[in-house]
């Protein structure tokens, strides 16, 4: 930073050319080249990236979201969605044009990048540091091995480096301003505002009207730009999209500018606009169901275990549903999430007939589930968090603003808590549809968001406007009273006089204070409060703070799952049944509490769950759909093989319990009975720490893994397997934490399992493979 220079080696790139799909690999244009920078070079420049994102929100403007702090794509495209229907429905002619930058990254000219930033006003330090990236930088070509000769580079901002997306957004941003502040280059008004750019990165989209005009101004502002920045448009790959034109108008505009010109729709940031709502969904949700079907049947003849496709689907196919869930949240059919759940589905199971029922695996894992992605929450989420975005008052994205704009005179923010009964009729005639839409879900959920019925403690007291005749919330807040928790405590309403002396109010305040009270009372808010007792839900929370966190979509679909009671399932009844006792739900949830981060091993998280669900199919249970079937327990064959008679009560197999029960004491140091209830499920049982805790479980859970992987044998697994088994996960859990440099927990359960070792080794009873049980273990899905 000092010298503004870096050590050679730290400047040379490797430039990997890789094969662009569908071409010919026979000219160098159908290869893209990947180049692949020092690693301490991108620390270095992730070090002045995370600086200048510090102050970068303040120099970009708000339609520029790529890889800006706090903005995202789908800011841009749901604010297209409504600036298209402003198009459609005023009959405007417009233009809607997606600009192809020829090669944008790699032409950016150093100069005019140095005279960006002085104009910025960058201290004169930090652009010397960041042009020590580009002092004399090189690179070479590798190719089947080989290195080409070093080459110099002159231009263009550095592939992989960290810096570069918010360098290129300073370079564009003179660009973005000049066609702002172009009175020819006429937008789509909104309001106050006048709506022209979308941008993400190099991704430039422009809504137009008067499109002659604007066009040829664009065209000019075009090319001076590219005269200083070295900047060049593809326009034979520039898509245009006509709106409302009329036909010779077109056929003029089509012969003087080259454009691929469209007639149903344009491609942005990988989604399809087109103009109108049906052929949105058919092109764009119907293309992603394509793609998922065949995603998953490529991954049909891989051996992925029940938790190996949970985490495929949650990893590979939910972000992709989701992003379009988020660009282009329009309405969507039921029959869609009925297709697109079964045929994810279809996939868990691994197109077999389902064993547990969906609303039981789409539970988060703390409630009893495993998480699997219900589709149509995510997306009603996607919805809920919308509306969380518009409760803000700073760092709201464009689309919020805009959406916010065609409420006036009402607040949007104020309006999102009144009950739909008490809203002005024809208020939301001028609403978008993807704001009506998102309403429309948010009142349906408010139930759950609200912590105290249809009425919320985080409602703004300007909300009562609308539902009490004459009420003045202007008085109270000039006393410092915003919203309706800040006269409520955790027993309910306060009384005036506690009210009175909190915000020091004068007597005149009674009549209003009893207003609210009165109403309270008629939609059950006291009885309902003395009930529950709940504190501010997290969205009430945010709507009070009206701060934005990340995660909103998360907070969505918690507020969506949650539930007043915990549900009880039939595995619930049935493991009641077989144990001779009631279980309360708060011991189901203490057992699905304690797998949370119990362990790495997915093969024994599985093993357990399984058993907890009743996964697997006795004898008992086969027998009663399949008449060959004998319901006799196969490894005693006298008794009949029931759920618990098949893990449990089996004469063979209750020796081996017995010497795991002992085993479990001698490693964690503390009794384990011998119940049941707390050995197979992990119900109650002793007080045990997190760490002897966390032990048992790995003892337990190897010991059903055991028994489960001689389902329909005779044979009954023996101590020195479990054992053997035992030092095996060991091993790999030191290497995990040794290969990931993962930082060990403080009560670290395998310190146990070390002590009882050394104990064992004193002793002279090192444990081995016994009753010729041999050494080596089929391998487990991790």
């Amino acid at each position: 930073m000092d010298s503004g220079n870096l050590p050679s080696e730290l400047l040379g790139a490797a430039i990997v050319t890789l094969p662009k799909l569908g071409k010919p690999p026979t000219s160098c244009q159908n290869f893209r080249p990947i180049s692949l920078i020092n690693v301490d070079l991108k620390i270095y420049t992730k070090i002045l990236a995370n600086r200048l994102a510090l102050t970068i929100t303040s120099l970009i403007g708000m339609d520029q979201v790529g890889f800006i702090p706090g903005r995202q794509g789908p800011d841009n495209t749901r604010r297209l969605l409504n600036l298209i229907q402003v198009l459609t429905s005023s009959s405007t002619p417009g233009l809607i044009l997606s600009l192809d930058a020829e090669k944008a990254f790699d032409r950016v000219h150093w100069g005019f990048m140095s005279e960006v930033m002085a104009k910025f006003s960058i201290p004169p330090e930090f652009v010397k540091g960041v042009f020590s990236v580009y002092a004399s930088p090189s690179a070479t070509v590798r190719f089947a091995g080989f290195h080409s000769r070093a080459f110099p580079i002159t231009n263009g901002t550095r592939q992989g480096c960290l810096l570069s997306p918010l360098l290129y957004a300073l370079v564009l941003e003179p660009l973005a301003q000049m066609i702002r502040q172009s009175d020819e280059v006429r937008g789509i008004e909104v309001g106050p505002q006048t709506h022209k750019l979308n941008l993400f990165a190099d991704d430039v989209l422009l809504t137009l009207t008067s499109p002659k005009t604007s066009l040829e101004a664009l065209t000019n502002i075009l090319h001076e730009y590219g005269t200083f920045s070295y900047h060049k448009i593809n326009f034979s790959k520039t898509q245009a999209l006509p709106v409302n034109i009329p036909e010779d108008v077109l056929i003029a505009l089509k012969q003087e500018f080259a454009f691929d010109w469209r007639t149903k729709f344009l491609t942005y940031l990988g989604i399809k606009l087109a103009l109108s709502a049906q052929v949105l969904f058919d092109i764009n949700y119907g293309k992603l169901l394509i793609e998922i079907k065949s995603l998953l049947r490529s991954w049909q003849p891989r051996r992925l275990s029940w938790f190996g496709r949970i985490a495929a689907v949650k990893m590979t196919i939910l972000p992709k549903i989701l992003y379009v869930f988020r660009a282009l949240p329009i309405f969507i059919p039921r029959a869609f999430f009925s297709t697109l759940q079964g045929v994810v589905n279809a996939f868990l199971w691994n197109y077999r007939r389902p064993r547990i029922k969906f609303p039981v695996l789409s539970r988060r894992i703390e409630g009893g589930g495993l998480g699997v992605p219900d589709f149509a929450k995510y997306s009603r989420a996607v919805h809920v968090a919308a509306m969380i975005v518009c409760l803000g008052y700073a760092s709201r994205p464009q689309w919020a603003v805009m959406e916010a704009t065609t409420l006036t005179p009402h607040d949007l923010r104020v309006v999102l808590w009144v009950p739909p009964p008490n809203r002005p009729r024809g208020m939301f005639t001028s609403l978008f549809a993807t704001t009506t839409l998102s309403l429309r879900i948010w009142d349906s959920m408010f139930l759950k968001i609200s912590g105290t019925g249809p009425v919320s403690r985080a409602a703004p007291l300007r909300m009562f406007q609308y539902i009490l005749p004459h009420f003045n919330a202007q008085c109270w807040a000039t006393k410092g009273v915003f919203n309706l928790c800040q006269l409520t405590d955790k027993c309910g309403v306060l009384e005036f006089a506690s009210v009175q002396s909190k915000f020091h109010l004068q007597d005149s305040y009674f009549l209003s204070y009893c207003q609210l009270r009165s109403y309270l009372r008629s939609q059950g808010f006291a009885a309902f409060y003395s009930i529950h007792k709940p504190p501010l839900t997290l969205i009430e929370s945010l709507g009070v703070s009206q701060l934005l966190p990340k995660g909103l979509i998360s907070i969505g679909l918690n507020a969506i799952m949650k539930d007043r009671e915990l549900p009880l399932w039939r595995y619930h009844s049935a493991w009641e049944k077989d144990l001779k006792r009631s279980i309360e739900p708060e011991l189901w949830a203490a057992v699905f509490r304690r797998d949370v981060g119990v362990s790495r091993n997915a093969t024994l998280l599985e093993t357990s769950r399984k058993v907890v669900y009743r996964w697997y199919w006795t004898p008992d249970k086969t027998s009663k759909f399949a008449s060959s079937s004998s319901s006799v327990c196969w490894r005693c064959s006298s008794q009949t093989g029931t759920y618990m008679h098949i893990w449990w009560q089996c004469p063979l197999l209750i020796p081996f319990w017995t010497m795991v029960v002992e085993f479990a004491t001698a490693v964690v140091g503390t009794p384990i009975p011998m119940d049941p209830g707390f050995i197979l499920v992990g119900l109650g049982g002793p007080k045990l720490t997190r760490q002897q805790s966390r032990m048992t479980f790995h003892i337990m859970s190897t010991a059903l893994l055991l028994i489960a992987q001689r389902w329909k044998s005779d044979t009954v697994p023996s101590m020195g397997l479990l054992k053997t088994y035992m030092t095996r996960d060991r091993t790999y859990d030191s290497r995990a934490k040794e290969f990931l440099s993962v930082t060990p927990p403080k009560q670290d359960p395998w310190e146990l399992w070390d002590i009882y070792l050394v104990k064992q080794c004193v002793h002279g009873g090192v444990s081995r493979p016994v009753d010729g049980e041999e050494a080596s273990v089929p391998e487990v899905n991790r």
